[in-house]
């Protein structure tokens, strides 16, 4: 298993910055859509179809912005492994996470051995 470089956890932490700002982003854009909805919702006339419609967005934005949610919590706990000098180590065996496992999930916080095992037993 190949370890990380200098360099390696350089380009993933600017990677993890990057989803953090993009997971931000998105939180504000749904926020902002939402409220805009609301806001131009009360000058029309809505039917019951409209205020459907409406709810049903609103619960399709909220389900991202959790996922967004969820994504920057990932972000913040790879990065504190990053501070700690944890980063890359399997939190089930301790073993050093792939390379390229990293690069394609830089929140990753399994091997691959343990993330088969755990998707295997639920």
């Amino acid at each position: 298993m190949t370890q990380l470089t200098a360099a390696d956890l350089s380009a993933l932490a600017e990677r993890l910055a990057a989803m953090k700002r993009q997971a931000q982003a998105e939180i504000e854009a749904a926020n902002n859509a939402m409220s805009s909805d609301h806001e131009a919702q009360g000058h029309e006339v809505v039917t019951r179809a409209d205020e459907a419609e409406e709810f049903r967005l609103d619960e399709v934005r909220r389900a991202e912005i959790q996922i967004d949610q969820n994504t920057l919590v990932q972000i913040d706990a790879a990065q504190a492994r990053m501070q700690a000098g944890q980063y890359g180590l399997c939190l089930q065996c301790g073993e050093a996470i792939a390379r390229e496992r990293l690069f394609a999930l830089p929140t990753a916080i399994r091997c691959t051995p343990c993330q088969a095992e755990v998707e295997q037993h639920g």
